[in-house]
């Protein structure tokens, strides 16, 4: 009895070993998530696809609404006092506009990927 207790988890570990030696398949993300929440990877892949999808728009819905309102703040304080910090304002929007656009480009290699 215990000689077959003895086999059978060998025969695991075994296993256990090849299955970690081979080379995952897909995406790192997909891998992870399936095994951490063991869902199936179509499951997981729509997941991670939808995610990126969204991340996409809301950095565009947030952009659509800031662009006009910092327009509008630099038509009427232009020449008032602060205006003179408009161009601080501005570099750091498009430092934002930077980070954003390198997120986005990682986020279209995910669904892409995916």
């Amino acid at each position: 009895m215990a000689n077959n207790n003895r086999k059978a988890r060998r025969q695991r570990a075994i296993a256990a070993r090849q299955s970690a030696a081979r080379k995952p398949k897909g995406s790192f993300v997909v891998n992870e998530l399936q095994h951490l929440i063991g869902a199936e990877e179509e499951d997981v892949v729509r997941a991670a696809r939808w995610r990126a999808k969204q991340n996409i728009y809301v950095f565009l819905m947030v952009n659509l609404v800031i662009i006009p309102s910092l327009l509008i703040f630099t038509y009427f304080t232009w020449d008032s006092a602060p205006g003179k910090v408009l161009p601080f304002i501005w570099a750091g929007y498009a430092l934002v506009l930077i980070f954003q656009t390198r997120a986005m480009l990682r986020f279209k290699r995910i669904i892409k990927n995916a």
